[in-house]
């Protein structure tokens, strides 16, 4: 009987494998491998949700989960235990610019007649906002963040404005932009004059749209849906040592290498130079630079002042 039970085991076991390699491809569990993105005119709405993370309030950050982001080329991530910071302030001097309001040609329904001057902000107590200050030619420090959904770099489109007018990112990682305005929008983003990055549109309220930064440099953004004055830049960094002055006109960059550092301020140019296409055009953006020494644990502080002496 023992025997038996043997003999029907192996027979039952040899039916099986024999049933597994007949059975067709089609129907044994496959890893899935994600589809690749559909590629879609520039003008399709659907293009708010092209593989790049989901509309409004969806999707995954710049890699999303915590801990460090790829490594970027030409900067090395290390461990940084006794690192400084850099802390500061744009200011202006001097007298102010001609800064007028610039007329509203379409929508005003939903524009307003006029916008406010969109290339330079003069805050009380004489800061300036939306100066980008970053460290030149840093190889290596501490590791680029992975950045969770809800702090990937937004700018938001209210009464067809870009809101910030400047926007950072490390390459690699997104930038979102979103439509609060009632009427449609389209975002265009160059690299330099006309290299074009992305070209999307969003024809509806609460529209929210992700793009992934994979080179390094400045993006200028503009909207080709007749709203000739929306203007806004993206920068994007190899290092995560850049920071863009708030409000106040302050800014702070964490966890530096004791050394000395050439350190960068960049501003757009608020100068009108022409018009074209009716869009107003600017003079060429005004960069500063300072010579700043971090120690271990300590503060370095650093003052940049802009003036019309500045713009060329």
């Amino acid at each position: 009987m023992k025997r038996h039970r043997i003999v029907i085991a192996l027979l039952t076991a040899a039916a099986l494998a024999a049933l597994v390699a007949g059975c067709p491809e089609r129907e044994r569990p496959q890893r899935r491998v994600p589809d690749e993105p559909e590629q879609l005119a520039a003008d399709d709405p659907r293009r708010s949700d092209e593989g790049e993370g989901e509309a409004a309030g969806g999707g995954g950050g710049a890699g999303g989960g915590g801990g460090a982001a790829p490594a970027t080329p030409g900067y090395t991530a290390v461990a940084v235990s006794n690192g400084g910071n850099i802390t500061g302030t744009v200011r202006w001097t001097g007298a102010r610019p001609p800064m007028e309001p610039l007329p509203v040609t379409k929508n005003p329904e939903v524009c307003g007649t006029t916008v406010p001057f969109p290339a330079l902000t003069i805050a009380e107590g004489d800061v300036v906002p939306n100066t980008v200050v970053y460290l030149e030619g840093i190889t290596q420090g501490r590791a680029i963040p992975q950045v969770a959904d809800d702090q990937i770099p937004l700018v938001d489109q209210v009464a067809c404005r870009y809101t910030p007018y400047v926007a950072a990112t490390t390459v690699g990682g997104q930038i979102a932009f979103k439509n609060s305005d009632g009427t449609l929008h389209n975002v265009h983003a160059f690299w330099g004059e006309s290299e074009s990055w992305f070209n999307i549109a969003q024809p509806t309220r609460g529209m929210t749209t992700r793009r992934r930064a994979e080179r390094t440099g400045v993006a200028r953004v503009v909207c080709d849906a007749g709203h000739t004055w929306m203007l806004s830049y993206v920068h994007v960094f190899p290092h995560p040592y850049y920071a863009v002055s708030g409000a106040n006109g302050e800014f702070r960059i964490t966890d530096v290498p004791p050394g000395t550092y050439t350190l960068k301020a960049w501003h757009s140019g608020w100068r009108v130079t022409g018009t074209s296409a009716g869009r107003p055009v600017f003079s060429a953006p005004v960069i500063l630079d300072n010579q700043v020494t971090v120690s271990a644990g300590q503060d370095a502080t650093v003052t940049f002042e802009l003036s019309n002496q500045s713009a060329s």
